[in-house]
């Protein structure tokens, strides 16, 4: 963990960022502020492929879409199971095969997995209509075309809410270069389709879609600060 100060020079105050003295690390401020908006540079759309990077990150949500869909089915179906069980244990009751102690047992039991399957199925169906997510992916990526001048005329507050958007974790700085251990899933995409815009050109358009596999497929993150 870093943190800034500046030392006074023979005509101006020089700012750095540095550890601790015993740490050792010690590095000029403006030298790695450059070097960051050198690695947004790295997130910014080609314009070659502005649209194609639409197209596959709208592709990978209707897959994601289409799993959920899957997933609220098969929790539909255990619910519906249960409450069969629960119907069932409720005749025996009346029939006298089972007594008033079983019951109770059975019926707090598929009571309390019914609630938590409810719980499942109320966040799997709470999905983001198809129009929505387009409008939010033509903000995020026409935000990201011009994302490293926007951190450079910023306020503070506007470049935190960069930095937060694009680095849900936190950012390593070895004094040449950026790490971190996750990006924005939007962002991330946009990356690999950079990088891979030369191979691009050359595949079919249903090969395009493969790019969308490398994004990390439980949630697709527009960032809303982006």
């Amino acid at each position: 963990m870093v943190t800034g100060s500046a030392s006074k020079g023979k005509y101006s105050l020089y700012y750095y960022y540095h550890c601790l003295a015993s740490c050792g690390f010690r590095h000029r401020a403006d030298d790695a502020n450059e070097l960051f908006v050198e690695e947004l540079r790295k997130y910014v759309p080609h314009p070659a492929v502005v649209d194609l990077s639409k197209m596959i990150i709208a592709k990978a949500y209707q897959i994601q879409f289409k799993r959920k869909q899957s997933g609220s089915k098969q929790i539909i179906e255990e619910i519906d199971k249960l409450n069969i069980k629960l119907s069932k244990a409720r005749e025996l009751l009346l029939n006298d095969a089972i007594d008033a102690g079983d019951y109770k047992d059975i019926k707090a039991q598929c009571e309390s997995r019914i609630a938590q399957l409810e719980a499942q199925l109320a966040e799997q169906t709470n999905v983001t209509s198809m129009a929505k997510i387009e409008r939010q992916l033509d903000k995020a990526i026409n935000t990201l075309t011009k994302i490293d001048i926007m951190f450079e005329k910023g306020t503070v507050t506007e470049k935190r809410n960069i930095i937060s958007s694009i680095y849900p974790e936190k950012i390593d700085f070895d004094g040449l270069q950026y790490r971190t251990s996750r990006l924005n899933s939007v962002v991330s995409c946009i990356y690999q389709i950079n990088n891979n815009l030369y191979q691009i050109k050359n595949r079919k358009d249903d090969d395009f879609f493969r790019l969308s596999g490398e994004v990390a497929p439980p949630r697709i993150e527009l960032g809303s600060k982006v």
